[in-house]
Parts: structure tokens; C-alpha cells; sequence
């Protein structure tokens, strides 16, 4: 580009640049699948305020903490999709045929220096079983999920990590036990399970998430452009407890009645994760009350310092 002045030359390389879809002008895309070869993509984020965040997943009450997230899955296993059908054509009762039992393992190292006053430490193993039966006359539903964290090595102070007791010792609880009905394109769960909101969730950061007891009311469709949430929660059960609490004790003021009531709803927009938007999310514990409502982006900058 020797025939080029010198203040032309770099407007010209970006130009080139873009109309050979090298430079900025078009966005890169990850994608990911599902087991019915639907593929999505998501769009890589330019800055921090577009990266991928919890807060944009909806309402969800899961078996497990990560299940049917909708960001980017690193691997899908593809073999029990060929298998449904085959499934599917066994003779036994749908409660007996359709039963599900998985064992997943967790290895966690801890280690924290916390400005000189301690130092808790621990590297524990362990995970969870799960059971989900299948459905009773298309209506039942039984879940369970069996958690345990064993210590392998464990300071003093070890109890400060969450992954054990406060006296640092090991932790077995069943932290699931419910049951799930679905009528009227509804699902209900009642019982001691997790909760997906953007509000309340599992924090699932350490070896055991957060459980809760209560009743969750949402669509039994998890792919559809409006989503919402109804539900009624009186106890949780913390990471580092084999028994549950009051909602009081995560910090809502002690007045007024005992539990934590949410209603929310969302409207997904196309391409997900572009512009979703919380129209309302309704939360009231002990007396308190708070009501949201922002886009995904705006809300995770208020939420994610909370």
C-alpha cells in the first residue's frame, strides 16, 4: 500500500479486515446442541457486561444444580437419546420403566488466607445419588438426591469453607425429597428442592448446594418464550448443615410471617441471551418485600453485588 497517504492506511486494513470477516464487524458465535440436533448459537461477549450470567436463565426447580442450564455445554451424551425409544416401547409401568438413578462425584480443594486471621483449608470428596421416578398416569412424579461431603484433609479452621460442618466434620443429608405433579401444562413440586430464580438460587459453589422446602409452581415446558414462577418457600437448608433453617436466618428482618414468597415472570427474546427481560419478581420473607424489573444485563450488575 505503498501509494496509500500514511492516514489512510490503517482506516483501509480495518475495511479489508471486515469484508473478509476477520475484523470486528462480525460478532463470533458458540455453539451448542441438543439431543434433537437443534443447535443454538450464543454470542461470545466483547466485554464483561455481555458475558454469560445465571441471572439470564429463567425460573427453573431441577434434580440437579447445573441441569438444563441454557449456556454452553461443554459435553452432551448423546446415548441416552438413542436408547428413549427403545425405552420407551418396554412393557413395565412408566413409574418402574422410566426410573432414573445417577451417581455423580465431586472433589473440592478449599484454601483461604483471610488477612492473617485464618486460614481455612480442606480438600474433601464425595457428590450425590439421585432417583427420579417416572410418571404415575402422566400426573406423578418422586425425586430424591443424597448428598455427602467427606473430608480428606481438613484444617482448624475448615468449617469456614462451607464444604463441612462448622466443627469440620463430614456432611451426609438428603437434600431432596419431593414430589412432582404436572396438570394443565403445569408442573407443581412440593417438597425439599432446589429452586433456580434469579432472586433465590442453588449457589451451587461449594460441594452441597442450597436446598429449600416448599412449593414451586411453573410451566411444564421449559423451551417457551414466556416463563414464570409461583412458589412458596419456608425452610432452606444450608451448604455446610444436614438441617434446614428459617429464611430469617439468610438475612431478611425477623417480623411478619415465616417464609419467602416469589412470583416472576420473563419474556425470552430471539437470539437468547440478547435481550431477556425479568418483568417482575415479586419477593416477600418475614415482612419484607422487593420488586424488580430490568433486562438481564442491568439486573445482573444489581443482583451479582448482592
Amino acid at each position: 500500500m505503498a501509494g496509500l497517504p500514511r492516514g489512510l492506511l490503517r482506516p483501509g486494513l480495518s475495511l479489508l479486515l471486515i469484508a473478509s470477516g476477520v475484523g470486528p464487524g462480525r460478532p463470533a458465535f458458540a455453539e451448542t446442541g441438543d439431543a434433537d440436533g437443534v443447535v443454538t448459537a450464543y454470542p461470545l461477549p466483547a466485554t464483561a457486561q455481555e458475558a454469560y450470567s445465571p441471572i439470564g436463565e429463567g425460573f427453573e426447580s431441577p434434580l440437579e444444580a447445573r441441569e438444563d442450564l441454557k449456556g454452553p455445554k461443554p459435553y452432551i451424551d448423546e446415548r441416552e437419546e438413542r436408547l428413549r425409544p427403545q425405552r420407551e416401547q418396554q412393557p413395565e409401568a412408566p413409574f418402574f420403566r422410566d426410573t432414573e438413578l445417577a451417581a455423580n462425584s465431586r472433589t473440592y480443594w478449599f484454601g483461604e488466607d483471610a488477612f492473617g486471621n485464618a486460614r481455612p483449608e480442606a480438600l474433601t470428596t464425595g457428590g450425590y445419588l439421585s432417583y427420579q421416578s417416572g410418571f404415575v398416569a402422566d400426573f406423578l412424579q418422586l425425586r430424591g438426591v443424597l448428598y455427602t461431603t467427606q473430608p480428606l484433609t481438613a484444617s482448624e479452621d475448615a468449617g469456614a469453607t462451607l464444604n463441612l460442618t462448622e466443627d469440620g466434620d463430614q456432611i451426609t443429608t438428603l437434600g431432596q425429597i419431593n414430589a412432582r405433579m404436572t396438570f394443565a401444562n403445569q408442573e407443581l413440586t412440593v417438597g425439599r428442592q432446589l429452586v433456580r430464580t434469579p432472586y433465590v438460587n442453588t449457589f451451587d459453589a461449594r460441594m452441597i448446594p442450597l436446598t429449600f422446602e416448599g412449593i414451586a409452581l411453573l410451566p411444564e415446558r421449559k423451551d417457551q418464550t414466556f416463563e414464570y414462577i409461583a412458589s412458596y418457600l419456608w425452610r432452606y437448608k444450608p451448604r455446610d448443615q444436614t438441617g434446614s433453617s428459617s429464611p430469617a436466618c439468610a438475612g431478611a428482618p425477623r417480623r411478619g410471617t415465616t417464609g419467602l414468597r416469589t412470583i416472576g415472570s420473563r419474556i425470552r427474546s430471539t437470539p437468547p441471551m440478547s435481550r431477556s427481560t425479568i418483568c417482575c419478581l415479586l419477593a416477600a420473607a418475614r415482612g419484607s418485600r422487593a420488586c424488580a424489573s430490568a433486562s438481564t444485563i442491568s439486573t445482573s450488575e444489581a443482583w451479582g453485588r448482592t
